[in-house]
């Protein structure tokens, strides 16, 4: 099954460039289709949607314009109005909150709703996962078994599971201190959770959790020596001024994140919209990749130098094929077994992660 699936995920890198190019993407945000939809006889709609983020977040470079297109393409009959963290529901409580109907959609990692069901997890992905080609994770998440059990989660919650899109690659890893290849993790000061947490441990780290707003200052105080955030981190958070090694590459290629609808509110749209929120989805997914790859190519290319003053002034270390490989197998030996644990959906989805990176070797 897995061997088919491995030209299917070749074939979903296509679909998607293709389905892009059919919602009108582009690789500007805040572009809009020329020429909207005129479907006549369709309802006026309102929904509220809630982001698990601030507005001060890479959010509404990707999630506005989206929502933007949606309206233009319905003719100004599809309209949202967009929330933040906190607004409606906290973030933690985004799955139950949309399930219940105090909002219609939202977006978010499913990190955070862990609580529910742990095998949620998997779906953000844990180290070492979501690897290779977009097309390749994006078939692991929404094609096959693992996608079957995910919907199964959302739905029991009373949510239908719109689509997974990436956030770019996850741990990315900014440094005070040198670190050319994993025995110099020893002994470090890690600010990371979740899963990536594991296996910092396993590299001989000493790690610990930091909420975002205080990292800047943790670093430059030496209270930790290595944070970790997405992959605008150098710029948005500023730690571009204050690390001297960034280390690549990350855990996972792809840091997954999702759109869940109320499933009341989704069973009762009109098939036409219902087929537009699918391109709505298509076109955030598109511009989140297109955003996050603009980070890493800024970040590469402007870095001066380790000891250079500036946002810039740090090195770009390369892990070895040989350390990448060692990350991987301490992750399938020491990370992956502990999630496993966790529930029965958390050790089937290990097996389908097991029998999908045998296959796929990237």
């Amino acid at each position: 099954m897995f061997m088919s699936m491995r030209w299917l995920a070749i074939g979903v890198m296509i679909s998607i460039v293709l389905a892009s190019l059919f919602v009108g993407c582009t690789p500007e945000p805040g572009v809009a289709p020329s020429e909207p939809s005129e479907e006549e006889g369709l309802p006026t709609v309102t929904w509220r949607w809630q982001s698990a983020y601030t507005p001060l977040e890479w959010t509404d470079k990707t999630m506005i314009p989206a929502f933007d297109w949606l309206e233009e393409q319905t003719d100004g009959k599809f309209k949202v109005e967009v929330l933040y963290a906190g607004d409606l529901m906290p973030t933690e409580e985004m799955l139950s909150g949309i399930g219940q109907g105090l909002c219609e959609f939202g977006e978010g990692n499913t990190s955070y709703w862990v609580g529910t069901e742990p095998a949620l997890d998997l779906v953000a992905g844990i180290p070492m996962t979501n690897r290779g080609p977009l097309g390749d994770a994006w078939a692991f998440q929404m094609l096959g078994p693992w996608s079957e059990i995910a919907t199964e989660i959302f739905a029991e919650n009373g949510c239908y599971y719109l689509g997974w899109h990436t956030y770019g690659p996850y741990p990315m890893i900014y440094s005070t201190k040198p670190i050319h290849n994993l025995e110099d993790f020893k002994g470090l000061k890690v600010r990371t959770s979740g899963y990536s947490a594991k296996l910092f441990d396993a590299l001989g780290a000493s790690t610990c959790y930091i909420p975002g707003a205080e990292i800047y200052e943790a670093m430059m105080l030496g209270t930790i020596d290595v944070a970790t955030w997405t992959s605008e981190g150098i710029t948005d958070m500023k730690f571009g001024e204050i690390m001297e090694y960034w280390v690549l590459p990350a855990f996972m290629d792809h840091m997954g994140g999702v759109t869940m609808i109320n499933e009341e509110a989704w069973e009762a749209l009109p098939y036409e919209y219902q087929e537009l929120l699918k391109g709505a989805e298509l076109r955030m997914g598109w511009l989140n990749s297109e955003w996050q790859r603009r980070y890493l190519i800024e970040g590469e290319e402007n870095a001066t130098g380790a000891g250079t003053s500036g946002l810039w002034g740090y090195d770009v270390v390369y892990l070895s094929d040989e350390d990448v490989a060692e990350l991987s197998r301490l992750a399938s030996e020491e990370v992956w077994p502990e999630f496993a644990k966790q529930s029965p959906r958390c050790a089937q989805g290990i097996e389908m992660v097991k029998e999908w990176y045998s296959v796929h070797r990237w």
